[in-house]
């Protein structure tokens, strides 16, 4: 299972940063958009 969510993590952040973005900044937002509290 493990290997399947770093397999999908890393194909979202490489689309991310494929049309642009910054893959962090990208991530950060979306999950923030979702209701996730981020703390850094």
């Amino acid at each position: 299972r493990a290997g399947r969510r770093a397999a999908a993590i890393q194909t979202l952040l490489g689309t991310a940063k494929l049309n642009g973005l910054n893959p962090a900044e990208w991530l950060k937002g979306t999950l923030e958009k979702e209701g996730v509290k981020i703390s850094v």
